[in-house]
């Protein structure tokens, strides 16, 4: 017995790091055979069986067992009722936290009852509920901090703002160092989508309990997608998380999924293999992503390969996927096989229609592919209604109109729309420059063409097109002066164009090649000093 009791000790001590929580199981496996049927060792494995994070059923057996052989021990009833609660299966919490109520009712079970009513959204007036037994917590304790979270979270959700901020300052009245009041005045501002407060909260929440996960993978979120270039304190945020949790698979799969946007294929493909080695539910879908990106483009190549592999692992353990429908339509095109890419597109768009890079996809097979620019135009403009933002869908849109239709009023609506919706407002404002230059509207290019400068003045481009509408004005001086300024920005085609008299660049712009013929024959000097 004494034996059996000092191995149980041992192993409590030794749960802080996965290397010693998996030393505590032999320790706890041998306790159990020199003294069996003891709950309270049944309770650690299943305590360290959850903190291992992917063996949801072996910690709920153990769960289970130390609640049968203890059954008015309350702490593994309200430890399995956290654990279900946790993994969105609130009826089931909603049970163990009822049997926890009977054996020992009291603020914390009102308030964990309320957690899983709040969270339990296919129920009607659930919020309701919730509110019921956030107040019945509060009716014993006046003080008891997380039922006026809860309060505080339900009336955000029903937007009812000013109540909710009512009972954060009451929490925060209460214990102003309580880490969890500045985790949901996080989620309040981020709500409000004021990210720099939401930051500093989440921030204050982690200075009080430095190894709050949830905090950290906040931060994380925010940085990834709320800011523009903090991708390196989102991957920073991301392993923070991995630190705390070995097995926290969605850091892997964030870090994995910035590193595939900044071409780093090499390190995304490492964090997304690696919770291959411990989690069955792991969905491969993105380091399939991984490889399509690294491959070049329409080369056969062993990335292809891969990616063909983790995509048939992905639609074999993870059906009827439209992401997964997606990255073989996308492969596909990559392979330059438009009529599989087009099958697997429509499957995607079948399973979810509102999911724009299918459309994008399928509108490229059509454009770039098979030469059906009307088929191209209706995805491509389908893709806009479901995401308006995207900024590939215009660019195709206008090289259609633009170059291929010659359509250049279509061009300049399409342009002037992509200014409106896109953050890449002075690429555009160059694309509607050309479209009206095409159209003979030369001052309303010139500007445009200046709304591109004021916006980017480093874009050497923009000043090699402001020359050609000079140019098309009939304005030689300010033509040339714009043609210099364009070569000191760094265009050296301009320099070799103008001052060698190739105009290779410029063949299809008789007029520009024509006026600029003529400058050199009366300037034989190097136009860029």
């Amino acid at each position: 017995g004494m034996k059996a009791r000092a191995l149980f000790l041992e192993a409590n001590l030794m749960m802080k790091t996965q290397d010693e929580m998996v030393v505590a199981f032999a320790k706890l496996d041998s306790s159990l055979k020199l003294e069996p049927n003891k709950a309270y060792v049944y309770y650690s494995k299943a305590r360290i069986y959850e903190r291992f994070n992917v063996h949801f059923k072996q910690a709920e057996e153990n769960y289970l067992k130390a609640i049968e052989l203890a059954p008015k021990w309350i702490s593994p009833i309200i430890d399995l009722g956290n654990m279900y609660f946790n993994a969105e299966k609130y009826d089931l919490g909603t049970e163990y936290f009822n049997k926890a109520m009977a054996i020992q009712p009291g603020p914390h079970m009102y308030t964990q009852l309320g957690h899983t009513y709040h969270y339990m959204t296919n129920k009607e007036n659930h919020e309701d509920l919730a509110l019921i037994y956030y107040n019945k917590a509060l009716e014993i304790d006046s003080t008891h901090i997380d039922a006026m979270l809860g309060i505080a979270v339900v009336y955000l959700n029903q937007d009812l703002v000013e109540k909710s901020v009512e009972y954060y300052l009451k929490a925060m009245a209460q214990d102003s160092t309580y880490f969890q009041t500045y985790y949901y005045f996080g989620d309040l501002f981020y709500a409000a989508q004021m990210y720099d407060k939401a930051i500093s909260a989440y921030k204050k929440a982690i200075r009080y309990k430095p190894d709050y996960i949830k905090a950290h993978w906040m931060l994380a979120n925010i940085y990834d997608w709320k800011m523009d270039d903090e991708k390196v304190l989102a991957v920073d945020e991301y392993n923070e998380c991995l630190k705390l949790d070995y097995y926290y698979t969605k850091a892997y799969t964030a870090i994995g999924n910035i590193y595939i946007g900044t071409g780093q294929y090499y390190d995304a493909i490492n964090f997304l293999k690696y919770p291959l080695t411990y989690d069955p539910d792991y969905d491969p879908v993105n380091l399939a992503r991984a490889y399509i990106n690294r491959a070049p483009q329409g080369i056969s190549n062993l990335d292809y390969d891969s990616a063909k592999l983790w995509l048939d692992t992905s639609d074999h353990y993870f059906p009827n996927q439209y992401y997964t429908q997606y990255l073989y339509g996308y492969l596909a095109n990559k392979l330059e096989q438009p009529e599989k890419s087009i099958e697997y597109c429509k499957a995607s768009i079948l399973l979810n229609d509102n999911y724009y890079y299918s459309w994008l996809t399928l509108g490229n097979n059509y454009f770039h592919l098979k030469n059906d620019l009307d088929s191209a135009i209706y995805c491509y403009k389908t893709g806009l209604m479901k995401f308006p933002e995207n900024t590939d869908c215009y660019q195709s849109l206008w090289e259609i109109f633009n170059n291929d239709k010659k359509d250049y009023t279509n061009a300049i609506f399409i342009a002037d729309s992509a200014i409106v919706h896109t953050a890449d407002k002075q690429h555009f404002y160059y694309l509607k420059t050309i479209s009206l230059n095409e159209n003979k509207m030369y001052n309303e290019a010139l500007i445009a063409i200046d709304s591109a400068i004021s916006l980017n003045p480093e874009q050497s481009v923009y000043y090699y097109y402001k020359a050609i509408v000079l140019s098309s004005l009939n304005q030689p001086e300010k033509t040339i002066e714009m043609l210099k300024i364009s070569m000191k920005k760094g265009l050296v085609y301009n320099r070799e164009d103008f001052y060698g008299g190739t105009f290779k660049t410029l063949e299809e712009d008789k007029k520009f090649v024509k006026f600029t013929t003529k400058y050199l024959k009366k300037n034989n000097n190097d136009p860029a000093k």
